[in-house]
């Protein structure tokens, strides 16, 4: 394009663009049509046009005036104040402006603002005077000077004796003090000289809603309020909670679909939306509503109640804790938030929490039969049984039909050992009760028993009151598949998926019976089949890529199905997190932050992904990096001792033994009986020779688990540690007395052996192995002894009587594989396969293969799986010594030099130099 053509195009851009400012609508124009929308209450059409009336006159102070008045009158109290400031500061009628004003402050709660400005304001118009000075009296008693309100109310009176602002006030006052009959009398006044007045029947519907409790007539004024004026919050709030009060769900819909009309953005239009789709069940709806709502009013104690009642039902139980936690320290007085707080409590196992949570309730004079169900179940988990059966005596006292208490109180005396009234009392219940919470306790307490007959009748009596339902049907599928009979299970999830073709448990039980008689491809395409019909079923994506997985599939093919489990499901922590372990299984650091990082930036400081975040740090290395996130984890959940635990382990990473003790204390502050803080702290100290510090530690965790071994195993380790072995012996023994554990077994004969005494061990282990002929653990031991001392043998003996236990014990058959090759026996290779088979993926177990295949001369596949091992694993410089061992095997010295003299140059960061000099000289004669 030449210059001059350039010209006259950017003068025709020119002269677009006046004749462009010159047409449309003129101010005054514009500003009879706001005026025209405000008289016809269009408040959004009106704002338009005064907005741009002010685009062609921004100095124009009646054009600030009626905006400022209409945002206020929309709710929009901040937006308000600055366009009628602007009026003010235009010389615009300050009668009319100052009034404005003075209600838009205290719309924000600045009180003494008001008072500061106008205490000595005088305005020439008495109407607009008596207004101001209700604004004022308004901020008097907001700051709690009511002398001063009723001294500023009465100048309102003095002003304009009839004033409805002045009225609606005073009748406000009369109801603060109860006196609602003379509050109405009042109102009644303002209504007949003002019937379309919405401020009075909003006041007058509160009256009868909060004061009288007259819900009709409230129900009545309310419609009323939003007759003169569509858009009051106030009375859309106060007309959907009577009618949530009244359980009339259909009506509270149809008022919320009308006020989403007309606000449909509003956060009380948005916190309706959630409450009534969590009274519906619909708490994945409910959910993206709430996390969107705490975003906006972060503080709002309602809100935080909502939202953690939401997480709560989803079972999030950390999102739970933070939400509700912020709820009470906002108002403590919210009895819904303060129960549901001590229940999250309970289910992540801290009954004490869950006591002190609930303490304010119980000192009341009356306590709700609920709240002492769930004091009596903490006091149970604590161990209290005595407790707990006096509370729920005393929770079915005060509701005695209530079937949730009763089932609760049937499963307290259960756990005390009444069993046989407890099952009387369950069966009575579940032949009573239309609810099937009777009837899943009693199936649960059939199966713990291995009552199976029993509990196959019980799950009848559960289809008969849910015959439209598929858990049944798949209940008693899971019992049958426990009986061996897979003909008859799978008849009946089958029979699950005709009453819900989508029901999961039924699918992944169908599933788990392909992989048994027809292999993992049709287990896959069971889920593949699933997904068709439901693409979005996170748990078929997430079952679907651990199968894969668990089965010897690509990285590539799980982390696809993560990743679209991720996408379909974008508001779900859980598949980002699964995904963020899958790439940190590979080392994938990279890759595993940006997932924990892209979930945070959808999901605001969810507090798994932020661990997530630090996890992936920590792992890297990145120590303090991992340091700053789990301190921003800490300050998100103050109550929780997940942060505290984590900084822990972070610094005993960097062998930064005080600061860890710090923090591990942290912990043990927030939960006094968490064992893996105990356990840490107990490390350092032995560490440290602290053996004083450590043994308490010990002693306070046996006070704590009276019924448990693990405070006496603790005991033990101390002493083994510092070579004490008659105490440790005496402390493992102690262990034994409480709980017969492989564990305990295994600890004793290993202090016994260290002590020197190994005919009290062979004793020990003879009196075990006869007492418990099926512990294989306990048996593996003694095979791991017997291959520490080389006796080959004996240790391939000890195996393969822990594979006449359990057959599909991987590692024993692995062990066994590599022991015939060292004993020169043929048919390893058929017991390495199975070994790969049962567990896929394990770069141990594919060495052990490697290793068999090379001594069976199948060297091309030996030099296959052993490179498939390094590529799992390739940190492990053991795989890449028995590479090379191969490659010399099978004729490729070159190749093996290159491998051994990489390892020759890591030095002592490689322990088995001398393997490493020995096979190089090989190479090189």
């Amino acid at each position: 394009m030449n210059t001059a053509s350039l010209t006259l195009t950017k003068c025709a851009f020119t002269l677009s663009i006046l004749l462009a400012a010159c047409g449309g609508k003129g101010e005054t124009e514009l500003l009879d049509s706001a005026k025209a929308y405000l008289a016809k209450k269009d408040t959004k059409a009106a704002i338009i046009q005064l907005k741009t009336a002010l685009q062609k006159s921004p100095e124009s102070g009646e054009t600030r005036y009626l905006l400022g008045k209409t945002m206020l009158e929309t709710g929009d109290a901040g937006a308000a104040t600055v366009e009628l400031q602007k009026a003010a500061d235009l010389k615009y009628n300050i009668s009319l402006v100052v009034p404005q004003l003075a209600k838009a402050w205290l719309e924000q709660g600045e009180y003494k603002k008001v008072i500061d400005q106008y205490a000595q304001f005088a305005l020439p118009d008495t109407s607009a005077q008596a207004e101001l000075k209700t604004a004022l009296a308004t901020a008097y008693a907001r700051l709690g000077s009511n002398e001063l309100a009723d001294t500023a109310l009465q100048a309102a009176f003095a002003s304009a004796p009839n004033h409805p602002s002045a009225l609606l006030f005073k009748a406000r006052m009369l109801a603060d003090k109860k006196d609602f009959a003379q509050a109405q009398t009042v109102l009644d006044q303002v209504i007949s000289g003002q019937p379309a007045n919405p401020e009075a029947w909003l006041l007058k519907a509160e009256i009868n809603h909060y004061g009288s409790n007259d819900r009709p007539a409230a129900l009545a004024a309310y419609r009323k309020a939003l007759e003169y004026k569509p858009d009051a919050v106030n009375a859309h709030k106060g007309l959907i909670t009577v009618l949530l009060t009244e359980q009339n769900n259909a009506g509270a819909t149809t008022a919320l679909a009308q006020m989403k009309t007309v606000l449909p953005n509003h956060p009380q239009t948005l916190f309706f939306e959630a409450q009534t789709a969590f009274i519906a069940r619909d708490y994945k709806t409910a959910q993206g509503i709430t996390q969107r709502l705490v975003q906006v009013a972060p503080n709002n104690p309602l809100v935080l109640q909502l939202a953690g009642a939401v997480e709560y039902q989803l079972r999030s139980y950390p999102q739970a804790e933070t939400l509700l936690s912020k709820a009470l320290q906002s108002a403590p007085a919210l009895p819904i938030a303060r129960v549901l707080l001590a229940q999250t409590y309970l289910r992540t196992g801290q009954p004490n929490k869950t006591l002190s949570t609930l303490a304010p309730m119980l000192d009341k004079p009356e306590v709700s039969g609920d709240v002492l169900a769930v004091a009596a179940e903490a006091h149970l988990q604590a161990g209290d049984a005595k407790k707990s059966e006096e509370l729920f005596a005393r929770a079915a006292k005060a509701k005695p039909d209530d079937p949730k208490i009763r089932t609760a109180r049937a499963l307290g005396q259960m756990a005390q050992g009444k069993s046989d009234s407890a099952m009387a009392e369950l069966e009575t219940v579940a032949g009573s009760d239309s609810g099937t919470l009777a009837d899943m306790a009693l199936i649960s307490a059939h199966l713990r028993r291995n009552e199976l007959d029993k509990a196959l009748k019980a799950i009848d009596g559960l289809e008969k009151k849910q015959p439209d339902k598929p858990m049944a049907a798949n209940l008693r599928g899971r019992i049958q598949a426990m009986r061996k009979d897979n003909a008859a299970a799978r008849a009946s999830f089958e029979r699950a998926l005709t009453i819900d073709k989508n029901y999961f448990p039924a699918v992944a039980s169908l599933a788990a019976l392909d992989m048994i008689e027809k292999g993992p491809a049709a287990a896959r395409q069971r889920f593949d089949d699933l997904l068709k019909a439901d693409p979005k079923n996170l748990s078929a994506l997430m079952a679907v890529s651990n199968l894969v997985a668990a089965t010897g599939g690509s990285k590539e093919d799980v982390t696809a199905y993560l990743t679209k489990a991720v996408k379909e499901n974008p508001t779900q922590a859980a598949p980002r997190l699964l995904l963020v372990d899958r790439h940190l299984a590979q080392k994938d650091f990279k890759a595993a932050l940006a997932v924990a990082q892209e979930g945070l930036a959808a999901l605001a400081d969810n507090p798994d992904l932020l661990q997530a975040v630090g996890r992936v740090h920590l792992a890297s290395g990145d120590t303090q990096q991992a340091i700053t996130t789990f301190n921003k984890l800490a300050a998100l959940q103050p109550q929780s001792p997940i942060a505290p635990m984590a900084l822990g382990e972070t610094y005993l990473s960097t062998k930064d033994f005080d600061n860890a003790v710090r923090s591990f204390k942290k912990a043990l502050v927030i939960k006094p009986d968490l064992l893996p803080a105990q356990r840490a702290l107990i490390g350092i100290a032995v560490h440290e020779k602290r053996n004083t510090d450590a043994l308490e530690i010990a002693k306070a965790v046996q006070k704590q688990q009276p019924e448990s071994s693990v405070g006496q195993l603790l005991e033990g380790e101390i002493e083994a540690a510092r070579k004490n072995w008659d105490a440790a012996a005496a402390a493992y023994r102690a262990a034994l007395q409480k709980s017969k554990t492989s564990e305990g077994a295994i600890r004793l004969h290993m202090v016994l052996v260290n002590a020197g005494k190994a005919d009290e061990g062979d004793k020990f282990s003879a009196s075990w192995t006869k007492e418990q002929p099926k512990d294989g653990l306990f048996l593996f031991h003694l095979g791991d002894l017997a291959l520490a001392k080389r006796d080959f043998a004996l240790a391939e003996s000890r195996y393969r009587t822990v594979t006449a236990i359990q057959p599909e014990n991987a590692l024993a058959l692995n062990n066994i594989a590599w022991l015939m090759v060292k004993q020169g026996k043929p048919g390893a290779v058929e017991l390495a396969e199975k070994a790969n088979k049962l567990q896929p993926n394990r770069a141990v177990l594919m060495d052990t293969l490697a290793t068999t295949l090379a001594a069976e001369k199948q060297l091309p596949r030996a030099l296959e799986v052993q490179k498939s091992a390094i590529a799992l694993d390739p940190a492990d410089n053991g795989l890449r010594l028995n590479l090379a061992r191969i490659l010399i095997q099978s004729g490729d010295k070159a190749a093996a030099k290159t491998e051994l003299q990489a390892l020759e140059k890591l030095g002592s960061k490689f322990g088995d130099q001398e393997s490493v000099s020995q096979l190089l000289k090989s190479v090189n004669s």
